[in-house]
């Protein structure tokens, strides 16, 4: 086992052994001058110490390590540290160098002897101070919202608004009847019951004239329609406007004299129509001069039994002139 040391004083040693069959010894000078034996056992004592150790090293250190200071390096891929001071206990292989100074050693090498008492514990090292804080986590997803609540109950009625004042109304209600409509007869709070305007609840009823100032839009319109007869004495024929705007006509006698009656007022036009029925015998019609007929003259009456003919009249001038045309004939 190859062994360097050098003293403070630049005295160097060297020992080499390629084989310890059996314990040797060897005396080295100490600092002051002693010397020390060692067999590969042995121990270190000395005031201070200076120096470099190099060689190869096999086999256990053990011993007690005071008031060391220094740095060692491993070789070999050994790391490089620090000890300061404490005990120290293991097994170690490899090249060892580095430099050492310090107080008071005292241990043992050993080769093949027997291991030295283990050295005390050195002190504890200081706490090393704390680490930097983490970052803050991600913020979390929201939760589900929460169910709705229950809805409130029903707030109070406001109260009630005050009555309103009382109408007038008809104090006064002249030839009144039930269904008779009532109109003002320029008294206050007097009214006539019209006898010619009623109202039963479904059907209103006028006799009399209608005046319209604006258009009249009807969803259905229905005319009056009536028998006519012929006098049988004389002859005479009368269609009155008021009571119908359609004249039915059985044919029984010749008609020499015809009367239009009730014709339309100024600045009204004025229609009817006029249906006959035969009986088998044709009779002659006299239609008097008012009538003007389309085609110069007037038609021929259908006199076959129970065949119908229809005509219209329209006059635009108080009935002075009626307009006559065939409608159909034969029916």
């Amino acid at each position: 086992m190859p062994f360097n040391y050098k003293s403070s004083g630049s005295y160097e040693y060297t020992f080499s052994d390629s084989s310890l069959s059996a314990k040797r010894t060897y005396t080295l000078p100490n600092e002051s001058g002693g010397l020390i034996t060692t067999n590969m056992t042995g121990s270190f004592r000395t005031g201070s110490f200076s120096g470099s150790l190099s060689g190869s090293l096999s086999g256990s250190l053990t011993g007690s390590f005071n008031g060391w200071s220094g740095s060692l390096t491993w070789i070999d891929a050994f790391p490089t540290g620090s000890w300061r001071t404490g005990s120290f206990t293991g097994s170690f292989s490899g090249l060892l160098e580095g430099s050492a100074s310090y107080a008071l050693v005292a241990g043992a090498i050993a080769g093949g002897g027997a291991s030295g008492t283990s050295g005390t514990s050195g002190a504890s090292g200081a706490t090393g101070t704390s680490g930097t804080s983490g970052a803050s986590g991600a913020t979390g997803t929201s939760g589900t919202s929460g169910t709705s609540g229950t809805s409130g109950g029903r707030g109070v009625d406001g109260t009630s608004g005050t009555a309103g004042t009382s109408g007038t109304g008809f104090s006064t209600i002249t030839n009144f009847t039930d269904n008779r409509v009532l109109t003002s007869d320029g008294t206050a709070n007097s009214a006539n019951a019209e006898a010619n305007l009623t109202f039963d609840g479904s059907t209103l009823s006028l006799t009399g004239t209608l005046t319209v100032s604006a258009a009249a839009r009807l969803t259905d319109i229905e005319e009056r329609a009536t028998t006519a007869t012929i006098n049988p004495v004389g002859g005479g024929l009368t269609f009155d406007l008021s009571t119908a705007n359609t004249f039915i006509v059985s044919s029984s006698n010749n008609v020499t004299t015809l009367t239009i009656s009730n014709p339309p007022a100024l600045n009204f036009a004025g229609s009817f129509t006029l249906v006959t029925v035969g009986n088998g015998t044709p009779y002659v019609w006299s239609w008097g001069t008012a009538i003007t007929w389309s085609g110069g003259g007037p038609p021929t009456i259908t006199s076959t039994n129970n065949k119908r003919d229809i005509y219209g009249f329209i006059s635009t001038n108080q009935g002075t002139n009626w307009y006559g045309f065939v409608a159909g004939q034969n029916f």
